[in-house]
């Protein structure tokens, strides 16, 4: 960690490991206890928190339609027949909002429309069929838990997270909003790791039923909401949080990360063994060699864990799973764009996608899971839709657009 600092990565850094409900490992280079980073969209697992804490009294369901709270916003497009757009969708990045990081939006809606205070792009895919991470999402969040709370984002953080927490230096920097802006001091964050490496049980019996999610309401954290042709080995997002699989299916870690100029933030749990890890720091500059310093980063602390729990291997080791033959044989057919009706003809071959993403340009998939691949020349993202495990895909999505499978393509296959 020296040494990272010396090649200038962070001006500063502290990092810790908490194990049950004390703190295992602290290290502070540069830094105190009680110094404050910006966490950047690692704020968006304290508006989990603050959404789930509503659901757990009733006061919103998940699966309730955005609108219910916002009535003037009106997510769905016409054009892509979506379904309403709910809370968890926006929960789990499935709100079919794109990821402006990734393309060039034209269309945006204002906040005359909308009545949001800020502008969102418009729909590019219809809710529920594709993963998009989106800091748009969870804006409208934030404007839910106002709404709904009667208080600002600063109070009910404060009165409702903070405060039950003992987190005495956390707060709202100059930006307010459920996507981004929190500010945390190592002190903060260990007491968020020591919540969630608990399963959120809160151990001040005055606190526990307020502040205690229930166990149905917890469990529904590591549930995908999208349909996978295999289980094991996947790296989806639940409700807020990142999750990895092991083979089986179960969640053996869960985690979030949060970057930008100035901000390196990072806070992983391990539920297996009432384990968490975490970082804070502040790069001049977030480089690719910035961006490798943290991934040895996070191996390191999680070797911490892994010695302690005395794991056979790396508490932190992910086997993905990628397509079986047989599931990318299903993949292949012709589909055709909700929006602009251009035409994605995908084909098996040997047991590898290819996709024409262009006319008569055509690349190889490298699979990230068993539904997702990266094209190996233009490095975008295909999405297959599956609304069963065992059925034909119904639809592809790369960053822009959402192709449905055409009738003839399923009758050839």
């Amino acid at each position: 960690m020296r040494w990272g600092r010396s090649q200038g990565y962070f001006y500063s850094l502290s990092t810790g490991v908490v194990i049950g409900d004390r703190i295992f490992y602290e290290y502070h280079q540069n830094s105190t206890p009680d110094k404050l980073y910006s966490l950047a969209s690692v704020t968006k697992m304290y508006t989990t928190y603050a959404v789930l804490l509503l659901a757990d009294r009733k006061q919103i369901h998940l699966d309730d339609p955005v609108k219910k709270y916002l009535p003037s916003l009106i997510i769905e497009r016409t054009e892509l027949k979506s379904d309403p757009v709910t809370i968890r969708n926006l929960l789990t990045h499935t709100s079919g909002i794109p990821d402006i990081r990734y393309m060039h939006c034209e269309n945006w809606m204002e906040p005359e429309q909308t009545g949001l205070p800020f502008r969102i792009p418009a729909q590019h895919f219809p809710n529920g069929v594709t993963y998009r991470y989106s800091n748009f999402g969870f804006m409208i969040l934030g404007e839910i838990i106002q709404q709904v709370s009667g208080l600002s984002l600063d109070e009910f953080y404060a009165q409702n997270i903070f405060e039950p927490h003992s987190m005495p230096n956390a707060k709202f920097g100059r930006v307010s909003t459920g996507a981004a802006g929190l500010m945390n001091s190592f002190n903060d964050i260990s007491q968020y790791a020591i919540l969630w490496a608990n399963r959120t049980r809160v151990s001040n019996s005055e606190q526990a039923e307020k502040f205690t999610l229930n166990a149905k309401l917890y469990n529904e954290i590591f549930e995908p909401l999208l349909i996978y042709p295999e289980t094991g080995g996947l790296l989806f997002t639940g409700l807020g949080w990142r999750m990895n699989t092991s083979d089986n299916g179960d969640v053996f870690t869960f985690y979030h990360v949060g970057g930008a100029n100035g901000t390196m933030a990072w806070l992983q749990i391990f539920p297996r063994y009432n384990a968490a890890l975490f970082y804070l720091g502040n790069p001049p500059e977030l480089t690719n060699e910035v961006l490798e310093f943290q991934v040895g980063l996070q191996h390191r602390l999680g070797d911490i864990v892994t010695a302690h729990t005395r794991s056979s291997e790396p508490v932190y080791a992910f086997k993905k799973k990628t397509p079986e033959n047989e599931i990318c044989k299903r993949m292949s057919g012709l589909y055709r764009s909700m929006l602009s009706n251009q035409d994605l003809p995908v084909e098996c071959v040997d047991g590898e996608v290819i996709i024409e993403f262009r006319k008569n340009l055509k690349e190889r998939l490298i699979f990230r899971n068993s539904r997702v691949g990266v094209g190996i020349r233009s490095n975008r993202k295909y999405d297959f839709y599956f609304a069963a495990p065992e059925q034909y895909p119904q639809g592809v999505s790369n960053h822009e657009e959402f192709f449905v499978r055409t009738l003839q393509s399923q009758e050839s296959d």
